[in-house]
């Protein structure tokens, strides 16, 4: 074993460890939060996808391992139908987050744990696992394991004679990538102009409500004050008059008057710096109120951010890996530069399975609160 394959099984391994920690943190807190929202289902069947996929990792790793014992026919179908299976769900699951916050968006109102809109995402999750595992099972039946006098080892062949893989492969090709890959990058864009609107209308509020309504709030709070009283502004105006009557009285009984006149200059500064200070903070209390959003559109903002991200996070995983496919199928010889980028795929696609529950974490509200509670309970 040489020094790079030993650097990729520590990494993989690694890898399979964090996605099982991550993903079963995320999962606790939504069955712990009781909050199976269409997104939130969504959420749980990505994270099992990841799961499943990594779980490919000992099967992806067992290659290096020259002279390596046989792992038997039925360990060569596991490996190929997990990996086929989930990386299907995983795509599609991706592609139905993007539609969900979409469709979502365009409501008026907006309904937490809609039952409808669960039930129809419940049915859509089953059976995309019913038509991931018929699409891998023709080739997984197909699947032996033979000895290779090249390798001396055993490795895992398909039977598919060449037409049927080119057909298997390009039909691969069309589902789990052109198809999901187009309809997660349509529905983004149109993600990305909803945000861009939700910023433009925001402006739009801010400087209305600043235009518009700030004058008559300020005067509506400023006869309130004088008819009513505040009892902490009422005090500091009164010390501003008293130290407005204290300059006014030095003023009279100065007999200079140039120096009268500077002193009447500089109460008058005074007076205005204060003055400007209080409508600042006035200004900025009554905007705040003005323009504060609606709870449901808060709401919206960030799962949609956090559903982008989370498709940024799969297209820089998945991309490079159908690239190099697409590379591998044109070029005969295999290089060493080939055999590096293809363990450098691998090891970006396994890492989406860690950034996945780690963007939830970190994008979703109340985390942080409930994971503090749950390490004061084991710590």
């Amino acid at each position: 074993m040489n020094l790079l394959n030993l650097i990729t099984i520590i990494i993989l391994y690694t890898q399979l460890v964090l996605c099982y920690i991550l993903n079963a943190i995320s999962l606790t807190f939504i069955i712990h939060s009781k909050n199976f929202s269409p997104i939130n289902l969504l959420i749980i069947n990505l994270a099992i996808s990841d799961i499943l996929y990594s779980s490919c990792i000992p099967f992806y790793v067992r290659q290096f391992n020259e002279g390596a014992v046989s792992q038997s026919q039925l360990g060569c179908r596991l490996s190929f139908i997990f990996d086929v299976t989930s990386m299907l769900v995983n795509v599609f699951t991706v592609a139905a987050l993007t539609l969900e916050r979409y469709f979502c968006l365009r409501e008026k109102k907006m309904v937490e744990n809609d039952k409808s809109k669960c039930s129809i995402v419940f049915v859509y999750i089953l059976l995309l696992w019913a038509f991931a595992i018929g699409f891998s099972m023709p080739k997984t039946l197909s699947i032996v394991e033979v000895y290779s006098n090249e390798t001396e080892s055993f490795v895992c062949a398909s039977l598919f004679d060449q037409s049927h893989e080119e057909i298997y492969t390009i039909a691969k090709w069309i589902i789990a990538f052109a198809l999901p890959y187009t309809i997660i990058i349509v529905f983004s864009s149109l993600l990305l102009k909803f945000l861009k609107e939700w910023s433009d209308r925001s402006k739009l509020l801010h400087n209305a409500s600043k235009s518009a309504n700030l004058s008559k709030t300020l005067h509506q709070i400023s006869l309130k004050v004088s008819k009513n009283g505040d009892s902490k502004d009422a005090n500091s105006d009164g010390a501003l008059l008293c130290e407005h009557k204290t300059e006014i009285s030095k003023i009279n009984s100065s007999s200079d008057q140039e120096s009268k006149t500077r002193r009447v200059f500089l109460s008058f500064l005074i007076m205005g710096k204060e003055n400007a200070k209080k409508t600042k903070r006035v200004e900025s209390l009554v905007l705040k109120k003005n323009i504060k959003e609606p709870r449901s559109t808060i709401i919206k903002r960030r799962t949609t951010r956090f559903v982008l991200a989370v498709v940024i996070s799969f297209l820089c995983a998945w991309s490079p890996l159908w690239i190099f496919q697409i590379v591998v199928t044109f070029t005969e010889s295999q290089t060493l530069f080939l055999k590096l980028m293809s363990n450098l795929t691998l090891i970006i696609v396994y890492l989406g399975g860690v950034i996945n529950p780690l963007l939830y974490m970190i994008l979703t509200n109340n985390f942080r609160e409930f994971f503090s509670e749950l390490l004061k309970k084991f710590f």
